[in-house]
C-alpha cells in the first residue's frame, strides 16, 4: 500500500515489473575442423618457394549456453489490476539488474511505438 500511495503521489498510473523465472545452463561440444591446404612456404637456399600441402585440424571445445527466462507484468497502479503479461528468453552469462532495466525499457518503447501506452 505504501508503494502504491508513493506511485500515485508521483502521478504514475502504471508499473512494469520484471523478474527472472529460471536460468538454464547447457554445455555442448563444438567439434573441431579438418582442413587440407597449404601449411606453409619454404624458401630454399637459391630463392625458390616450396608450397607444402597437408592436413591440419583445430581442436574441439566445450561451449556453455546460458538461457534466462524473464517474466514482465504491467499493472494499473490505482487498482493493482494486471493489464499485460509476457515472457521472454534472453541469453546472458549472469542476469543483472542492468539487463532487466534494459529489457523493461525495450518493452516500454515497444508499447509506446504500438500505441498501447501513451507517455
Amino acid at each position: 500500500m505504501k508503494i502504491r500511495r508513493l506511485l500515485l503521489d508521483k502521478q504514475f498510473d502504471g508499473v512494469l515489473t520484471v523478474r527472472v523465472l529460471n536460468v538454464n545452463e547447457h554445455d555442448r561440444w563444438e567439434p573441431g575442423s579438418l582442413y587440407y591446404g597449404p601449411v606453409g612456404f619454404y624458401r630454399g637456399f637459391y630463392g625458390y618457394y616450396y608450397r607444402a600441402w597437408g592436413y591440419y585440424s583445430s581442436p574441439g571445445y566445450i561451449v556453455t549456453d546460458v538461457e534466462v527466462l524473464l517474466e514482465s507484468n504491467l499493472y494499473k497502479v490505482n487498482t493493482g489490476e494486471l493489464l499485460w503479461s509476457g515472457q521472454s528468453k534472453a541469453f546472458s552469462r549472469n542476469p543483472t539488474p542492468e539487463m532487466a532495466s534494459r529489457y523493461a525499457k525495450n518493452i516500454v518503447n515497444d508499447m509506446i511505438a504500438k500505441r498501447v501506452i501513451i507517455p
